[in-house]
């Protein structure tokens, strides 16, 4: 893994493009510019199929007799809010794994009878985001029947981005830095004034093709967990 800051990325990344000398630093609103850019690039890639290596299992206990939960910052799963959900989530009960379903909101609106109790065996997510609160919003069918029941999620999760310039670091996967540093490189261009066309700037775009494909072939590779989904079916009513 490879941990940096934002400062020494955009060095790197400007350093390629041949605008800043060895010896050389920008000033304090340069910088700042230049931050906003590059938590852009990594923002966007986070919406990029196969650029994040992998889900995050969290846990959550549920509550009896409550459908709905907020999840994010000070929300009913006070956690980060995700981008989305992986169909890998399951509820342990009694020691007992059940595999629950991730269904569409148009499913859950189309529940004639929402109060229905029992173990959930499916649940829908609505990621809403308000300005100034970033929650989405977990529906679970049935509504969960008991208070010791734990939901684990499979959550995929923005890649971090850079708050501070000069102290912060971020642990990156194997790959990411150099991929960054060479697409920042490109993104920074227009704001350095550089010109991009031309043999002098081709071999940088190239290896920042090649970069993110080496990250999204990697990823690709990765095994998918098996799931049985019969057993989620067998066991929707509560035993």
């Amino acid at each position: 893994m490879s941990t940096i800051t934002a400062r020494a990325l955009i060095n790197l990344a400007l350093r390629q493009l041949g605008v800043l000398g060895a010896a050389m630093t920008n000033d304090t609103d340069t910088e700042a510019e230049y931050l906003v850019l590059l938590n852009n690039l990594i923002e966007s890639w986070s919406l990029e199929n196969l650029m994040i290596l992998a889900a995050t299992e969290e846990t959550e206990t549920l509550t009896s007799g409550k459908a709905s939960y907020t999840i994010g910052a000070s929300g009913d799963f006070n956690t980060t809010r995700p981008l989305r959900f992986r169909d890998q989530c399951f509820i342990r009960s009694g020691g007992i794994d059940y595999p629950i379903d991730l269904r569409t909101m148009d499913v859950y609106r189309a529940e004639p009878n929402k109060g229905t109790t029992g173990r959930p065996f499916y649940f829908a997510y609505q990621p809403n985001y308000v300005s100034g609160t970033a929650q989405g919003t977990v529906y679970f069918y049935f509504t969960p029947d008991s208070s010791t029941d734990v939901f684990h999620l499979m959550v995929v999760n923005p890649i971090n981005t850079f708050n501070d310039i000069a102290t912060e670091t971020i642990d990156f996967e194997p790959g990411f830095e150099r991929a960054l540093v060479h697409n920042a490189a490109i993104e920074f261009a227009p704001y350095a004034n550089v010109e991009m066309d031309g043999r002098k700037y081709r071999s940088l775009i190239v290896s920042a093709r090649e970069a993110k494909k080496t990250i999204k072939a990697y990823n690709a590779r990765l095994p998918r967990p098996f799931r049985f989904d019969g057993l989620a079916r067998m066991t929707r009513a509560r035993t």
